[in-house]
């Protein structure tokens, strides 16, 4: 019996996989076809993004679990990394497209931090849904975070255009981030990418 039970559990899973997104499909495309020549801006950006999100899932352990529950930290570890990919691909497709490099940081993340069987239909979700900047604000729990999540937005987006301006006027205004505070962020993130001769 538990043979028949365990070759219905695969075979579910089998068909899972299957029939997993398109998109994600691509996403595993994109990984050679345009990994091969790594901008070096982007690595910065993406190496940066990651190390804030292991920051946010190590002060969570801390925090709020005191580093001791392995479920809650891979709770935890989740939702840190909801908050960043959405921040990727949401400052990303803010001016209308995602272009290579950004595909390129988008990869990264994933190979970093998600096993491939977890994120069917996740990638194709965020792709295509509405840029509601209120899917990362709530999943945020500290000032800190806030902070750091406008700043990986900033570092993609410059504000070159209407659309990338109102995307972090309004990601700052949901993340309560002061207009101050705001155009602080926004010098440092640009002072992050122009930090080495490229």
């Amino acid at each position: 019996m538990k043979n028949i039970e365990d070759d219905n559990a695969q075979s579910l899973r089998d068909f899972n996989k299957n029939a997993s997104s398109g998109l994600f499909a691509y996403y595993r495309n994109l990984d050679t076809a345009f990994t091969k020549e790594t901008d070096p801006k982007n690595s910065l950006i993406t190496s940066k993004a990651i190390s804030l999100c292991e920051k946010w899932i190590q002060r969570r352990c801390t925090d709020v679990i005191g580093g001791r529950d392995v479920l809650q930290k891979r709770s935890i570890s989740d939702d840190c990394f909801e908050i960043l990919l959405r921040t990727l691909i949401f400052a990303s497709r803010a001016d209308g497209k995602i272009d290579k490099d950004e595909h390129n940081s988008i990869i990264s993340v994933l190979k970093k931090f998600a096993k491939e069987e977890d994120m069917y239909g996740i990638v194709d979700t965020m792709l295509t849904e509405d840029l509601d900047v209120r899917k990362i604000s709530s999943k945020i729990l500290f000032k800190e975070e806030a902070v750091d999540a406008y700043f990986i937005a900033a570092m993609i987006l410059q504000g070159d255009n209407f659309m990338e301006r109102h995307f972090l006027e309004l990601f700052a205004a949901t993340l309560e981030i002061t207009p101050s505070l705001q155009k602080k962020i926004e010098i440092d993130a640009l002072k992050f990418v122009n930090s080495s001769q490229f």
